[in-house]
């Protein structure tokens, strides 16, 4: 009987240790959740996309990003929670508005977050991965069908486009006699060209400095200018529409202009960090603040237009 009862204590203290290194584990582990407010939407549509990480007090986050940014999923918003505790652990949470603009199935992939818990040892915790349907904005139709063959053009007379064309050539005629008899040029002289883009843009950022928002705290309000005047700058020397798109869409677009891929990332890396501050609410060193701002005159230097001298007759 002695016996019987020492076999059930050993086994219970056996369970119980176990049981309690589980626990143990449980409650030391980081954990990252994400979900979106729905799956299912049309060309265009928003998404809250939301991504939950709880860690222990004492755990060590590796540095991860949770934007789910990509070719296919542009960000329109970023909102970040600020830290918040709860049953010993400090929870985060990171809120996107997303949306796509392509008719397909889609995937939010997977988040990998690694990180050393409170014994050191180092580990992952991952999100599941979401899948996205985008439908078409026409009801009822398919991604196959927002094509359609184009219809034919309406049959008009011949005689009445014989009537409208001689009407037409008639008038650019007499505007040309009309013209040469003022003795006006017919077609406007070539406008001088405006003040090359790169000089502006060096003009701007002077301002930027003299405006003092560093040294008045207002550290978001610094990027925001600091972005708009290389988007600007980007525009007006490149002719590409800069402003009013993501940092990842104008980086492909300078690469498609067969812009050198070393100016494309140094300008990728200062809007990146932009958006940071934007967004993200990140605030960056003083050092890393007179970093960009280097960079910045940098990019417009490498850049800038070189217009050939003519020389002296």
């Amino acid at each position: 009987m002695k016996k019987i009862l020492l076999l059930l204590l050993v086994f219970t203290l056996h369970v119980t240790r176990d049981t309690l290194h589980v626990v143990y584990a449980e409650s030391a582990a980081v954990t990252v959740k994400s979900r979106v407010d729905r799956s299912k939407i049309t060309v265009g549509d928003r998404i809250v996309y939301t991504v939950i990480v709880e860690k222990p007090a004492g755990a060590e986050l590796a540095a991860f990003n949770p934007s789910p940014a990509s070719e296919i999923f542009e960000v329109k918003d970023l909102r970040q929670e600020k830290p918040r505790k709860r049953g010993g652990k400090e929870i985060t949470e990171f809120r996107y508005t997303i949306t796509v603009f392509s008719v397909g199935s889609y995937a939010i992939p997977s988040l990998l977050v690694a990180y050393k818990d409170l014994a050191g040892n180092t580990s992952t915790a991952s999100t599941d991965t979401i899948p996205i349907l985008v439908e078409s904005v026409l009801k009822g139709e398919t991604a196959g069908a927002d094509i359609r063959d184009i219809k034919p053009p309406l049959s008009i007379k011949s005689y009445l486009l014989f009537y409208v064309l001689a009407i037409a050539a008639g008038l650019v005629i007499f505007w040309i006699l009309w013209k040469r008899r003022k003795g006006e040029p017919v077609f406007p002289a070539q406008k001088p060209l405006a003040r090359p883009a790169h000089e502006i843009a060096i003009e701007r950022l002077k301002k930027l400095e003299e405006m003092d928002l560093v040294l008045r705290g207002k550290i978001k309000k610094y990027y925001i200018v600091l972005s708009e005047i290389m988007r600007l700058y980007i525009e007006e020397r490149y002719s590409v529409f800069a402003t009013e798109r993501t940092t990842t869409e104008l980086y492909q677009e300078m690469r498609v202009k067969g812009i050198e891929r070393r100016h494309c990332g140094m300008l990728k890396e200062l809007l990146d960090q932009s958006d940071l501050v934007k967004f993200a609410r990140f605030i960056p060193e003083k050092t890393e603040i007179d970093r960009d701002l280097a960079m910045a005159y940098e990019i417009v230097d490498l850049t800038k237009e070189i217009v050939p001298v003519e020389p002296a007759p």
